[in-house]
């Protein structure tokens, strides 16, 4: 029987063909020996990637949607084609740094309720790119989403949901993680269930995260290993854009999913520094 590869890396493409040439040039390096398969869902409607899909090294499988049909969708498109022990969700304009992933597989390994590790994130410049966040309060929204927020101590509530306060050196288990990198255990996903494809674009990753906890799985902050991430954040451009509706529909679909209530709470005093399994 043949044994299956340790790792399923997926990217969802939309439009720019170099940004995933250059994020699939930077697997095989990253994977440091680790067996691999790669699939790139294309959301493009010109579908250039399955005429150039050859060009590509290390050679991928080319999953063709026709349309953009979200990022969940075609997520789990090609999540129910791969057999690895770890799936890696990775956005086209990340570059895997060299035995990058070989490390974050290394430590789930050895923790066997993480559910999704994320690496560090870093800017082009080699700063830190804040990844992992604390679940939604309703201080959160008011400050970071409305009007109010000039009325807020909208700075020192920010900081508590990008938790710019703690250490970002230390592993930790979050709340969530921003979908651009994430190790994700076959295991759970067999558990928890895939991406939740009524999301059609942002928080299909706080739910998958959400998800998790709840099922009893860590969502773990890994920073001992970091990508570079060409972060554009479209949702948080000036003016009105089709991102900030789709971000706004997004979080009413969360939601009314998982209740209300939800943003009530108080966000979590801490984060469990120095990840450990129970």
């Amino acid at each position: 029987m043949t044994r299956p590869p340790d790792v399923s890396v997926i990217l969802v493409h939309y439009r720019d063909v170099e940004e995933t040439r250059r994020c699939l040039a930077s697997l095989e390096r990253a994977c440091d020996g680790l067996s691999y398969e790669t699939f790139v869902v294309d959301n493009s409607p010109s579908q250039e990637l399955e005429r150039g899909a050859m060009l590509f090294a290390p050679p991928v499988s080319v999953v063709s949607m026709m349309r953009n049909v979200g990022l969940a969708r075609a997520t789990n498109c090609a999540l129910r084609r791969s057999v690895g022990r770890y799936c890696l969700c990775l956005n086209p304009d990340v570059l895997a740094k060299p035995g990058s992933i070989r490390s974050l597989v290394e430590f789930a390994d050895v923790h066997p309720r993480a559910g999704i590790v994320a690496a560090r994130l870093e800017n082009r410049d080699g700063t830190l790119q804040l990844s992992c966040r604390r679940f939604y309060t309703l201080e959160h929204v008011l400050a970071r989403r409305t009007p109010l927020r000039v009325l807020l101590p909208s700075r020192s509530i920010n900081r508590d949901h990008l938790m710019e306060d703690c250490d970002h050196h230390v592993p930790a288990n979050v709340d969530w993680i921003l979908g651009s990198c994430m190790l994700v255990r076959a295991a759970a996903v067999s558990d928890v269930g895939p991406m939740d494809e009524r999301f059609f674009l942002y928080f299909e990753d706080v739910d998958w995260c959400y998800r998790m906890h709840e099922r009893g799985w860590d969502v773990v902050y890994y920073p001992e290993v970091s990508m570079v991430h060409h972060h554009k954040r479209d949702s948080a451009a000036p003016g009105f854009s089709r991102q900030k509706l789709a971000h706004v529909a997004s979080f009413i679909a969360f939601h009314r999913k998982h209740g209300w209530h939800l943003l009530w709470r108080r966000a979590s005093a801490a984060p469990s520094w120095g990840h450990r399994d129970r």
